[in-house]
């Protein structure tokens, strides 16, 4: 039996406000729909899906061929399908959709028939009608190609068992006849139902799970009642959208919609999965592809999580790598007894699946390998946890703080394990940087767009960024260990180390005759010559004197460098090599440890105009052709390096430089909110002709007036009402106060 706990809800005791959610998320792009477990890849040329995906299975994978598969993990790591889907002759067919969070609605019309559409998925459960005008006869098709399986026959449908454990049941209620065909069972489930069309509305509900019974009355109940599943998804989206999302309106309606996409890309990256080792829900990476749990994304994902009205998603996924001793990567399933909690290193942990390259035992008993201790994904990087403190800020939560600091006292325990007789520590992989050319210094086998490069560190090496984010975990442990009051002698020691940790940086990393701070091998000091974005990081962490970040200014300004025309490539352009296009490779845009970490860099020492160009190009380049969702971007052209919709949470942390930098909401460690809204207006004598390019890529003008709220900062209620007076050009602001200071006119402070 499957150990299992009641499923995370948002808080509905938030107040409600009045969202146009609808609107604001319609379009005619995105064919894709979730709902925590089950996603439907709806088809954009034909009547039906292109695939679903049911996530997570409850088994052990067993490796064919008795050798470690990764492409074959992949595809079994969650049932995907082909289908379901109506096969209709589609020459000459005209296909029309649209999209919003709870619903896909399509037409397809051809010179003999029409099919309207409708489809929606709620908890576990698809559901598509089809209205069908000039045909007689339909076939159905739906398969599982990674599967074999056992069928039972249900009252218009089927019942689809995997080993019996996990259940898929299909069933079309409005035909006159069906005709089921169904594959031999030691074969890939595959069927076709050859349907008899009556009225001409044909219903068809498809239901996932782990309980044969749960998953038959849920089927049929959805196949008899489809407008229950429709109300159902719209529901919980209007829910999330008028009580967890705080309520933002402004002037600029493009910059509107973009802050509401970011919104529902959160919320479509979901997981809440009731079964152990899923303790907690959490935000995968995309549910378009990258569907478990990566180690560096949680804690970052809930640096905009936090800007919601319930904090239990943010903090969830952190607390569900403190409980699993580090993130529930691929290949991860359920079980009801075996539960990992020791935290451990990436080294360490590489070497291990590093074993498994070779060959498995071919026999049945062990080909069935524990993936457990191999795909969770222990820390790769200081910086992720970094999001745990920042949460922090927004939540108050004094509870939350204790479990988040066993985490990042643990980890970087871990982390400190890896240090030399200098201070510096040497680290064998980079998590989001795994394709670039920031590595090949240290990796012989080095090739362009290689996806297991991570595993081929030949020389574990000296990074700047992840030493540079160990100093500031340090800082974050210490501060939060004083607002608990424990752990002095801790604090004494961390505070020695990293005395001895930026002195080293100073030394060994930077480089003089250049004016920037390099990768270094550790067996001969020399630096990798590969100018990277991470390198910044000395500014976000205070590492960096002034002159030091004044030259390091000089390089991200240059347009030979880093100064592209969108912000900010992840290798200096002058890099034999590059290539922007590919994602990690370098030269690319990355949101999170790009743009993020360079954006609070500039602020702490002070080039806060330059900051927010960074801020306004990057609303610019995600809002270039409408609302998008990758996290890599082209920094010449600002195109979207994925898919316009990936659905990438990385590139959901632009929520948090908007809410800071243009609502201008800055949480502290003592509970104040400081509020300079909107934060890029204080800046705008400054930044004048130059700025103004700029802010017309969030509407054509620059913002007169915002609403932001009702948002809860610790049990407080804030919300920001501004407009800029036209004759005066004065910002006013009127906000409930709790504990929270309206900053004096920032104008004064501007620094160019």
């Amino acid at each position: 039996m499957l150990k299992s706990r009641e499923n995370f809800k948002f808080d509905s005791k938030l107040k409600r406000t009045r969202t146009p959610w609808r609107s604001l998320l319609t379009d005619h792009e995105q064919t894709f729909l979730t709902d925590n477990q089950l996603s439907a890849f709806v088809s954009p040329n034909s009547p039906g899906c292109e695939r679903i995906h049911f996530y997570p299975l409850p088994f052990v994978h067993r490796f064919t061929g008795g050798r470690w598969n990764f492409e074959e993990l992949v595809n079994h790591d969650s049932l995907r399908s082909i289908g379901p889907c109506l096969e209709l002759p589609m020459e000459g067919a005209h296909v029309k959709h649209t999209f919003r969070p709870d619903r896909i609605v399509k037409t397809i019309r051809t010179r003999q028939s029409s099919v309207s559409e409708r489809c929606a998925v709620s908890g576990s459960t698809l559901l598509m009608t089809w209205d069908c005008t000039g045909l007689d006869q339909v076939p159905l098709h739906f398969a599982l190609p990674h599967f074999t399986a056992q069928v039972e026959h249900l009252p218009n449908g089927l019942l689809i068992s995997i080993r019996d454990q996990v259940y898929v049941s299909l069933v079309v209620q409005g035909a006159t006849s069906i005709t089921w065909d169904i594959s031999a069972t030691d074969a890939p489930f595959n069927c076709r139902a050859h349907m008899v069309v009556g009225t001409g509305l044909l219903n068809m509900a498809l239901t996932c799970g782990y309980d044969r019974d749960l998953v038959v009355a849920q089927v049929q109940q959805a196949a008899a009642h489809p407008d229950e599943i429709f109300c159902s998804a719209e529901q919980s989206w209007d829910d999330y959208f008028t009580r967890i999302v705080p309520r933002f309106t402004c002037s600029s309606k493009a910059l509107e919609k973009l802050y509401y996409y970011q919104a529902y890309t959160t919320r479509a990256n979901l997981y809440d999965i009731p079964y152990e080792p899923f303790t907690q829900p959490y935000t995968c990476p995309w549910k378009t592809g990258a569907v478990w749990q990566w180690s560096w994304n949680t804690p970052m994902n809930a640096i905009a999580e936090r800007w919601l009205n319930d904090k239990r998603l943010a903090a969830g996924g952190i607390l569900l790598e403190a409980d699993n001793g580090g993130a529930l990567n691929i290949g991860s399933y359920l079980h009801p007894l075996r539960h990992v909690t020791e935290l451990r290193g990436y080294n360490e942990n590489a070497r291990r699946i590093g074993s498994y390259l070779k060959a498995i035992p071919d026999d049945e008993a062990t080909s069935a390998i524990d993936l457990i201790p191999l795909t969770t994904l222990p820390h790769t990087m200081p910086n992720g946890l970094l999001g745990a403190w920042e949460l922090y800020l927004c939540s108050g939560d004094l509870d939350y703080l204790r479990r988040a600091y066993d985490l990042m006292r643990e980890a970087e325990g871990h982390f400190s394990g890896q240090m030399l007789d200098n201070g510096l520590c040497t680290t064998a992989f980079v998590d989001e940087f795994d394709y670039s050319l920031r590595l090949k210094p240290f990796i012989k086998a080095f090739a362009k767009g290689d996806p297991e490069m991570m595993l081929k560190m030949d020389t574990p090496f000296i990074a700047i960024d992840w030493n540079c984010a160990l100093h500031a975990l340090r800082e974050r442990i210490i501060s939060a260990a004083e607002i608990l009051g424990i752990d002095a002698e801790l604090c004494d020691r961390l505070r020695q180390n990293n005395v001895q940790l930026k002195t080293a940086i100073n030394r060994f990393l930077w480089n003089e005759q250049g004016g920037f701070y390099y990768d270094t091998d550790p067996r001969t000091m020399t630096h990798s010559g590969v100018k990277c974005i991470g390198a910044y990081a000395a500014l976000y962490a205070g590492i960096a004197n002034e002159v030091q970040a004044a030259r390091m200014v000089e390089h991200l300004t240059n347009p030979a460098e880093f100064g592209t025309p969108y912000p900010c490539p992840s290798i200096s352009m002058d890099t034999p090599d590059i290539d922007p296009a590919l994602i990690t490779y370098g030269g690319d845009c990355l949101m999170t440890s790009g743009l993020w970490f360079t954006v609070e860099g500039l602020n702490r020492y002070g080039y806060r105009n330059l900051a927010a160009q960074y801020v306004l190009k990057a609303i610019e380049m995600v809002n270039k052709e409408g609302p998008s969702s990758s996290y890599s971007y082209h920094t010449l052209t600002g195109k979207y390096n994925q898919g316009k919709h990936t659905l990438a949470a990385q590139g959901t942390i632009l929520s948090d430089l908007i809410c800071r930098y243009v609502i201008g909401l800055r949480p502290s460690a003592d509970g104040t909110l400081i509020v300079d809204a909107p934060a890029l207006d204080t800046l705008e004598h400054a930044l004048l002709g130059e700025s103004a390019s700029h802010a017309t890529a969030i509407d054509g003008s620059a913002l007169t007036w915002l609403h932001f709220g009702p948002y809860r900062y610790h049990d407080h209620e804030v919300v920001v009402d501004w407009h800029r007076n036209a004759e005066t050009q004065q910002t006013n602001v009127s906000l409930v106060q709790h504990s929270i200071r309206v900053s004096a006119d920032l104008k004064s402070r501007s620094n160019d």
